[in-house]
């Protein structure tokens, strides 16, 4: 993570707790994945946006390498205070192997952002 902080106010999260967007420039939150099949991705994100307006974020999906094999952008919609799912998929299909899903914001204070599921 680079900008969002690690907290635990609003209940419903899964695990320990969810990552707060504190900062009104650039965040960033990436997440180190592992699929097993060749194939085209969904990227399921868990979220709340008390905000009145949608807060837009860019997705890629970087390879160990350090290349970026596919960018797109999501859309968070205002969810007033109770957990919402965004979905997208990594538009391109990805081998079998690890990668890094890298979310970046700007202006997204107040986001919430609890977890990301790859289907």
């Amino acid at each position: 993570m680079k900008g969002p902080v690690f907290s635990d106010k609003f209940k419903g999260y899964g695990g320990k707790g969810y990552v707060s967007f504190n900062n009104s420039f650039s965040d960033t939150i990436e997440w180190s994945v592992h699929v097993g099949v060749g194939d085209v991705y969904g990227l399921r994100f868990k979220y709340i946006n008390p905000n009145h307006k949608d807060i837009v974020a860019t997705v890629m999906v970087i390879n160990d390498d350090g290349i970026e094999l596919s960018k797109g952008t999501v859309y968070f919609s205002p969810s007033s205070i109770t957990w919402d799912k965004v979905n997208i998929i990594t538009a391109t299909s990805i081998n079998a192997g690890h990668y890094r899903i890298r979310l970046v914001t700007e202006n997204a204070e107040g986001l919430l952002m609890d977890n990301l599921k790859v289907n």
